[in-house]
């Protein structure tokens, strides 16, 4: 009897921890999908810059690229609608669709999703210089997101992991 409960008190604390831990990895997931977008960005107004190559074949390369499972999907995603539907849909359109389709995939948050929603107001037709700025100013805005999000993750990450294991202490007094 005393070996049950001793192996469901460790099953419990276990399961605790790993419930904290499981809160650390989706907070870190986020903040490197996160990053992913930031380095997209930059790829994006550097290729707009020096004229490398049209919006959809950027995507097409980032879609095929070693990001995140919703990394690669949203631009995938955009790419496919971009080709089929660029005469019916504009960029916003499409874009806005593409995040709210897939943002769920990278563990990004809703505020996140409303943010990246916001790339697609780029003036896509207009000079490049005008599109390069857009850029730069939304990935100056992403990258302070991004900095907030690993100062709130660092001292959230320490409290996850007290708490599952607070709580599975509790869950044991209570249960024994």
């Amino acid at each position: 009897m005393d070996i049950i409960k001793i192996t469901g008190a460790a099953v419990v604390l276990m399961s605790s921890f790993m419930l904290g831990m499981y809160f650390v990895v989706v907070n870190k997931t986020r903040i490197k999908n996160l990053a992913d977008i930031d380095e997209t960005w930059r790829t994006i107004s550097a290729e707009i810059r020096f004229q490398s190559g049209s919006l959809p074949e950027i995507f097409k390369r980032f879609a095929s690229h070693e990001y995140s499972f919703g990394i690669k999907a949203l631009y995938k995603d955009v790419y496919e609608n971009m080709v089929v539907d660029s005469e019916k849909a504009a960029f916003d359109i499409i874009w806005r669709e593409s995040v709210r389709n897939n943002a769920s995939k990278s563990c990004f948050l809703r505020e996140d999703e409303e943010f990246l929603m916001q790339f697609g107001n780029m003036p896509v037709h207009l000079d490049i210089q005008t599109q390069t700025d857009f850029v730069n100013h939304m990935i100056s805005i992403l990258d302070d997101r991004i900095k907030k999000a690993q100062d709130k993750t660092d001292s959230q990450c320490r409290i996850y992991r007290c708490m599952g294991i607070a709580a599975g202490v509790f869950l044991v007094l209570v249960l024994i």
